[in-house]
């Protein structure tokens, strides 16, 4: 007669997972102290340390305009995809109409589609409309990308709402403007907050879409990273992985700290 031991079950699937992460991450970790390398080219470990190559990122004019389009391209991709990733949560989250779910699952497909497809299609789509190798190019190509991870977090954060303030505030004489800033959004704040977090880190971070439409006066960071990885390794390019890492980190810490508030805040309605 066998027994079954759930805690070493659980404690082998915990060791997996740690190997799991561990396998993803340690790549990751040895970007950074390669970034402190003194010498001409890339070397794990380093044998001296030095910040040079972050001197030479912040004294580049090149790799500051690709990063500062980057930020300006991040910061335009979130401002469009919020309110539509929106408005799109508050109408599948109200409204019932035949085909919802179909509907709901196209507005997702830019999630399941590959990026290069996905880049291929907005390349001849922009190509007619003669906006390919323009910054606008770029900002709508990677809204489309940052769009539905808007409205899966915004869709979240609407699960449980409490529609009975809205009846009230509506009885009480409140239009549909006062009752969305004074009632909806602060209580689907968290999940618009995080939203519009994974919004920039998808536009900062991607190179797909900004590789097929970029030009020569819209380089985006990553682009530029690319290029320069196919033309001379320098390790410049690890100081600005290391730089864009952390950013992301900083991003995915607040991210799950909105997460988080969310989810009390949704459970505290409740």
């Amino acid at each position: 007669m066998s027994t079954h031991n759930p805690s070493g079950t659980s404690a082998g699937i915990a060791w997996i997972a740690r190997a799991v992460i561990g396998f993803l991450i340690i790549p990751t970790l040895i970007i950074v102290p390669i970034s402190f390398n003194g010498e001409q080219y890339l070397h794990f470990p380093p044998r001296n340390l030095s910040l040079r190559w972050y001197a030479n990122f912040w004294s580049s004019p090149d790799w500051l305009a690709s990063a500062r389009l980057s930020v300006l391209i991040a910061v335009a991709v979130t401002v469009l995809a919020v309110p539509l990733g929106t408005a799109a949560a508050l109408a599948l989250s109200r409204l019932r109409f035949p085909g919802k779910q179909a509907v709901f699952g196209l507005m997702l497909s830019p999630l399941m589609v590959p990026v290069v497809v996905l880049a291929l299609a907005l390349y001849f789509y922009f190509g007619r409309l003669h906006i390919v190798g323009t910054w606008p190019a770029i900002v709508l190509g990677q809204t489309v990308l940052a769009f539905p991870f808007v409205l899966v977090n915004v869709h979240a954060s609407l699960q449980n709402y409490p529609v009975t303030l809205e009846r009230a505030a509506r009885t009480l004489g409140a239009g549909a403007t006062t009752i969305f800033f004074r009632i909806t959004l602060p209580i689907i704040r968290p999940g618009v907050i995080a939203g519009a977090l994974f919004a920039f880190m998808v536009s900062f971070d991607e190179i797909v879409i900004a590789l097929f439409l970029a030009g020569p006066g819209a380089t985006t960071m990553p682009v530029k990273m690319w290029l320069s990885m196919q033309f001379s390794v320098n390790p410049t390019i690890a100081a600005v992985s290391t730089m864009v890492t952390g950013l992301s980190v900083l991003l995915f810490i607040a991210m799950a700290e909105a997460q988080r508030r969310s989810t009390r805040r949704r459970t505290g309605t409740a």
